[in-house]
């Protein structure tokens, strides 16, 4: 049989079909991410951000580290890493977090997730109060009298301008169940997933921002909804 011939073989074309898409497929679903350092400012989707990356690789338990400890030392992220598992650090010092990663895990990325702050703080309200007496304006003045909060957050501005960091906004992930755009949402999965070298298609970044709120979060997770500051705080805490 000539080659010409074989080329139109129903049985030839069909493995050739199946090839392509096998390797499309091991692109997407066995691709090894980069080594990276989850960066999060606390109550900004650090469930949300961790349960997308695991839809993207392999699953990674996600790794909290404490990195002001004095027992903490830099060679604990690598291990960790190593081992399987998605280091994470909280900004509860950016100006110290900031100095530390430009200067250590240069083989590492660094996705840092960001969010409104009146809304973050919000939610860092409810998180701080547990108290079922107290109406949410309490809870909100007496998280208001933590001034450390917004303290850290004032920061956290040098990460957006810096070129090591990969900044990703909740805003942008939450999609139209959190009241945001499908269309933001879809592109920053898309240009997430690059970013860590797991590329994915558009279509699959859309399935997987559909699955997000379908996950069940961890217990600090709240509503996840875009300017809910809007109606909680009174004219004095605006």
């Amino acid at each position: 049989m000539r080659n010409s011939d074989l080329a139109k073989a129903p049985f030839f074309s069909f493995c050739i079909k199946m090839m392509q898409i096998f390797v499309l497929y091991s692109a997407f679903v066995f691709a090894e991410p980069s080594p990276y350092i989850l960066v999060t400012q606390p109550k900004a989707g650090t469930t949300l951000i961790s349960t997308l990356l695991n839809m993207i690789h392999e699953e990674r338990p996600r790794h909290l580290f404490c990195h002001y400890d004095k027992k903490f030392r830099s060679e604990m992220i690598v291990d960790s890493w190593q081992k399987g598992r998605m280091p994470i650090l909280h900004l509860f010092n950016p100006q110290f977090t900031y100095n530390y990663l430009l200067n250590t895990h240069h083989g590492f990325k660094f996705v840092v997730i960001v969010r409104d702050i009146r809304d973050a703080y919000v939610s860092y309200a409810h998180f701080i109060c547990k108290d079922p007496t107290l109406s949410e304006e309490e809870m909100i003045n007496k998280a208001f009298q933590d001034s450390g909060y917004f303290a850290m957050s004032g920061f956290l501005c040098n990460f957006l301008n810096h070129p090591r960091f990969y900044v990703v906004r909740f805003e942008d992930l939450v999609g139209p169940q959190g009241g945001g755009s499908k269309e933001r949402q879809t592109e920053a999965i898309f240009n997430l997933a690059a970013y860590i070298d797991c590329p994915i298609s558009k279509e699959q970044a859309s399935v997987y921002g559909g699955m997000l709120f379908g996950h069940k979060q961890s217990g600090t997770f709240r509503r996840g909804q875009i300017g809910s500051w809007r109606q909680v705080l009174n004219l004095e805490q605006k």
